[in-house]
């Protein structure tokens, strides 16, 4: 009887396996066969190579972003439905109650009535081929969810499937700007050390450039809410740290005077966090009089980078300043009301309700004033305290004439320097470096974005005031203005994310990564070598060789040298140290002393006055790696 009980019980955990197995199957994405797809106008091929790539032949445009949107629904359905609910404020619908506020942040911020007002009012104004091919990409969406498979993901969660608008596709692009924008931790952290601790303790931070730091060529008193403003930004960076985002790159291009075959070698690694499945998405589309190789990001149809018969372009993000906070000043009398130049001014006040997973509704008021949305009110202890509104104003959620989407659908379309520059002018934001190279040999990199003309008593980086009219921005550079380089005498250009040079209108202020990985690209490209390789540009993106630790050393050779008299497991750490030469191998020890002592260090420097939370603000951002040199080398810093 028991053998039988076993044996029964045996087969129903087969069946169950074997059942298991076959409905997981049914979720796999279709790489063979043959599928109907409403809209086609004519057949499409598409075969898959060895590493899954998609390869789509087409007769026409629209045929092939139709495919392509049907192939992203397919492979990233999950992923997009997850970054269109963290833009829009969705996530505690399925998420729960932990993810209210990060909702209740990212609906007051704004992305969803930006792209819904953009979908309603502006999208029209798009030259009509950019229309067409968004519009195919979204029926290709669509035909996957309204005939495929849901993700195992839905079915989990309970997802709902639903029809895709153009109104999700922006707030996926726009949401991929955000994770571009320091300045939401930057900012408030910066205004509450010179509000609490005065300009002299900003002094010794490298908010603005150092001097002889690498910087792209160019060829021509506090409440302490500021602090908790920086704190939440950080925190919700945290929730939201599975959605992935961008936090660095590298590019460069080189010139055929300087490589083996005589042809421009143009090389780029975008940060991008990791995730599964891959933020990136690599496709091939071809059509009789059109083929373009390049990766996209799921809801976006146009490569972000990408490459055709005649020219290749990269992306890094520029990390130009253009998202200020502004002090408003609120009316005694109607904390409704805010004070700008010489009246009172109405917030307009927009009321929602957060649907959360396992719970009634959370209300939401959200008020905006004519910089932008209220955004401490959504930190709760604030909120009772602090009456003076602290408003966030964002270019990419004012600059309704900004189409990235016309950016990216031309720059798949160009042929020549001429027609690549005429894109790249067109784009407001976010700030990126476009880098170039073509089959004539031309190179070049242009810092796009549309830049802020501010007042010269501005400091961006802090707090501005809201009321008196005094620090609003007067205007936009001309492109012309930009920092750009084409055809460099030196045959080379490059950028890491670093301070880009004088135009002749002085730095533009920014949230620059520190220039140690521009000054390595320069050691490295800037020798006298004129046979450069694909191999060569392979070597350098995998180098790790960090140039700043001579530098940083020194200022502990005292205590190194000192090391003798420390126990054993000192005097190895710092033998290991002395002479560790830089580079982060996957073995080395070295690499695990720097970043520690490193770490320790900014804690001892900045946590008795911004706290520890403040410290680990300040640590994501760039302005530790930049400041703690700035700081060693000056006695004197009030830091110490």
């Amino acid at each position: 009887m028991l053998r039988k009980f076993i044996y029964g019980l045996c087969l129903v955990a087969l069946l169950v396996i074997v059942g298991g197995y076959g409905y997981l199957h049914t979720k796999l994405p279709q790489r063979s066969g043959e599928i109907v797809l409403p809209g086609l106008k004519h057949k499409v091929q598409v075969l898959f190579d060895e590493w899954a790539v998609p390869h789509i032949e087409a007769q026409n445009e629209q045929d092939a972003f139709l495919a392509l949107g049907y192939l992203h629904a397919q492979d990233r359905l999950f992923q997009l439905e997850l970054m269109i609910r963290v833009a829009q404020g969705r996530l505690s619908e399925i998420l729960g109650e932990d993810m209210l506020d990060a909702d209740r942040y990212f609906r007051t911020l704004g992305i969803s009535r930006f792209a819904e007002t953009y979908a309603k009012d502006y999208f029209h104004k798009n030259p009509q081929n950019v229309k067409d091919a968004l519009k195919a990409y979204l029926s290709g969406l669509n035909a996957f969810v309204s005939g495929g498979p849901a993700p195992i993901e839905f079915t989990l969660l309970g997802i709902p499937k639903r029809e895709y608008t153009i109104k999700d596709l922006i707030c996926t692009g726009v949401y991929m700007s955000y994770t571009f924008t320091n300045a939401v931790r930057q900012d408030p952290l910066l205004s509450y050390i010179h509000n609490t601790f005065g300009a002299g303790y900003l002094k010794d931070l490298a908010v603005y450039w150092p001097k002889d730091d690498t910087k792209i060529d160019v060829s021509s008193k506090s409440s302490g809410s500021e602090l908790e403003l920086a704190e939440l930004s950080f925190e919700i960076a945290n929730l939201l740290s599975q959605v992935p985002t961008f936090f660095g790159s590298n590019a460069w291009a080189v010139s055929g005077s300087r490589t083996k075959s005589g042809k421009v070698i143009l090389a780029n690694d975008p940060h991008i966090g990791y995730a599964a499945p891959s933020t990136w998405y690599e496709a091939h589309l071809k059509t009789p009089d059109w083929e373009l190789y390049g990766h996209h990001i799921a809801g976006i149809p146009f490569a972000l980078i990408g490459h055709n018969r005649r020219m290749a372009w990269g992306v890094t993000m520029l990390q130009n300043d253009d998202l200020d906070f502004y002090l408003e000043r609120t009316n005694p009398d109607n904390p409704d009301q805010v004070w700008f130049r010489d009246d009172w001014e109405d917030l307009r006040i927009i009321e929602e309700a957060i649907p959360v997973r396992d719970r009634e509704d959370y209300p939401l008021r959200i008020r905006i004033s004519r910089h932008g949305p209220v955004i401490n009110d959504v930190l709760e202890p604030v909120k009772e305290s602090v009456k003076q509104p602290v408003a966030l104003s964002w270019q990419m959620l004012s600059d309704f004439e900004n189409s990235t989407e016309q950016v990216f659908y031309e720059l798949g379309h160009s042929k020549t320097l001429a027609d690549t520059h005429a894109a790249v002018s067109k784009l407001h934001a976010p700030g990126l470096n476009i880098s170039y190279g073509d089959a004539e040999g031309n190179i070049a990199w242009w810092a796009a974005a549309r830049l802020l003309i501010r007042p010269s008593h501005v400091n961006s980086f802090i707090f501005l005031d809201g009321a008196s009219g005094k620090d609003e921005f007067t205007g936009y550079r001309d492109f012309s203005g930009n920092p750009q380089s084409v055809n460099p005498d030196s045959g080379i250009v490059f950028n890491a994310n670093n301070q880009p040079g004088d135009m002749g209108t002085g730095l533009e202020p920014g949230y620059y990564a520190p220039e140690t990985r521009a000054r390595r690209l320069s050691q490295l490209l800037k020798q006298e070598k004129y046979d450069w390789t694909t191999s060569d540009m392979q070597q350098i993106q995998l180098d790790t060789k960090h140039p700043g630790i001579p530098r940083f050393r020194k200022y502990f050779l005292e205590v190194l040298n000192e090391s003798s008299r420390r126990d054993k497991l000192f005097q190895s750490a710092a033998e290991t140290f002395i002479n560790w030469d830089g580079n982060h191998a996957k073995d080395a020890v070295g690499p695990t002393i720097y970043h520690r002592l490193f770490y320790h260090l900014s804690i001892s420097i900045f946590a008795d006055e911004i706290g520890e939370k403040g410290t680990m603000v300040l640590l994501s951002t760039s302005l530790a790696d930049k400041s703690i040199p700035r700081i060693l080398s000056s006695p004197e810093s009030p830091w110490w």
